[in-house]
């Protein structure tokens, strides 16, 4: 087994559901460019995907916060998401594997890069989305090995009728070609708007693709269930 399979099979194994990798060379976003200046050590990126969808989530704060702000967990200790990271970076030191962690990179560069990886696509509604959904965040590490790893299949693009995602929009945020971002409430989660509410998830959970995607199993590490 290469090294690609093994980071795949392991990460697959500590809780991603999705993984690739791209030499620097095979990359096409001109962000790149940037990071090999700034890490010239580096030769690859990885990029794995946590899926947070089986939390349950608290009636006071039902439809109050976002669910992609509200089940942050990377740096959470003993959250599933921050013990995937930490099992996987575990194991990249034990096949002797120089890393940094990337997860600050912007969103849009990640995701950028990781459906060239084949990873997943951005949906009209601006998210991120695998064959499970867009309740995901994004983790990065750059690696000092050549590395590729491209074994998922993308999710089909969004049908050209569908509108759900535009015409749930509270804030009207969204058009059949665009995102506006200045008006989209997800994207302004350091603001408190009437009624406490802070974030938006209607064009998440509207979407088709994200049908029956929501399990909430269990509780979330430092939130009251009462």
């Amino acid at each position: 087994m290469d090294i690609s399979e093994l980071l795949y099979d392991e990460g697959l194994a500590v809780g991603y559901s999705r993984i690739g990798a791209l030499k620097f060379s095979d990359i096409e976003n001109k962000s790149i460019e940037k990071i090999k200046q700034d890490h010239p050590w580096a030769n690859s990126i990885i990029i794995a995907t946590f899926h947070y969808n089986f939390y349950r989530i608290p009636s006071q704060l039902e439809g109050k916060v976002s669910k992609k702000d509200l089940f942050k967990g990377r740096y959470i200790k003993h959250s599933h998401e921050n013990d995937a990271a930490t099992e996987f970076e575990a194991l990249l030191s034990k096949e002797r594997i120089k890393h940094l962690d990337m997860t600050t990179l912007a969103s849009s560069i990640k995701n950028s890069i990781a459906a060239e990886m084949g990873i997943g696509i951005t949906r009209k509604n601006g998210y991120f989305y695998t064959e499970e959904g867009s309740y995901c965040h994004l983790h990065a590490w750059l690696l000092d090995v050549d590395l590729t790893c491209d074994f998922d299949e993308p999710p089909t693009d969004c049908p050209g009728h569908c509108g759900i995602c535009v015409k749930t929009c509270p804030e009207k945020a969204l058009t059949k070609s665009s995102k506006d971002t200045e008006k989209c409430i997800a994207f302004k989660a350091d603001l408190i708007f009437d009624n406490f509410t802070i974030g938006c998830d209607h064009c998440q959970d509207f979407c088709p693709y994200n049908k029956h995607r929501w399990e909430y199993e269990e509780e979330y590490i430092g939130l009251t269930y009462e």
